[in-house]
């Protein structure tokens, strides 16, 4: 939610206040009804693009304390192209299965269960809370792969994901949209790159892994490997030594 006159009114109201967003938020991004048959909805397709240009945000939490229902919403995130790629995975690869945890924002997460219960899918995905990192390691220990299916836009292409960070230094091999952040820091012998937003290579990219233990374990290593050059360790040296 971004326009001036809503967050008065949720304001005064409902005593939301907007926060600010830096960089700005903008350009067309692809969106979902998430309430069927709502009047404001009729005759829209299920999905489209929508344009953003904004500095301020309401999430979708305040607008669920509010009362509000969100009619839109979107997969920014890319969430949802690993649930779609699992649906080709578990026909490859009996008993695969996706975990996802984390904080969600009430709209992202209805998108995602309902993607789980069209596809059904309900036996292969797990949607998790969110997990403190010392009951997320033994969870990172026991996967055999890390998914980062970030879909790219102007502040994707130049954030980069600390997900990627924390599987390569548990040892995890990753297979990552190809964003140009990414790929400043990891080569293609690291990462097992996809493009973004395409969940069907996704699903290609996934099954080739788990067909091939010793790719995997290149993968891992190699991204270990470049990793060391902007550690934790290598960073906070280089600061020290300015």
């Amino acid at each position: 939610c971004a326009c001036l006159a809503p967050h008065a009114r949720l304001e005064a109201r409902h005593g939301e206040m907007r926060r600010g967003v830096e960089p700005k938020v903008w350009g067309v991004f692809p969106h979902r009804i998430m309430v069927d048959g709502h009047p404001l909805l009729k005759g829209l397709p299920t999905e489209g693009p929508v344009p953003h240009s904004r500095y301020n945000d309401i999430s979708a939490e305040q607008l669920d304390r509010a009362g509000f229902d969100v009619l839109l919403a979107s997969e920014q995130a890319g969430v949802h192209l690993a649930v779609e790629a699992m649906d080709e995975v578990r026909r490859a690869v009996p008993g695969a299965r996706l975990l996802v945890y984390g904080k969600y924002d009430p709209s992202c997460r209805a998108v995602l269960d309902r993607l789980v219960k069209e596809k059904g899918l309900e036996e292969n995905v797990l949607m998790g809370g969110y997990l403190p990192h010392e009951e997320l390691v033994p969870v990172l220990e026991k996967a055999h792969l890390g998914v980062v299916p970030y879909q790219s836009d102007p502040f994707m292409d130049l954030a980069l994901s600390t997900k990627t960070f924390e599987c390569v230094a548990m040892g995890l091999p990753v297979v990552a949209s190809r964003l140009p952040s990414m790929q400043t820091l990891f080569s293609e012998e690291a990462l097992q790159y996809f493009n973004s937003g395409d969940s069907r290579e996704l699903a290609e990219k996934i099954i080739g892994l788990c067909a091939d233990p010793e790719r995997r374990r290149a993968l891992a290593r190699k991204a270990r490997e470049e990793y060391g050059s902007f550690s934790w360790d290598t960073m906070a040296k280089r600061y020290r030594d300015l």
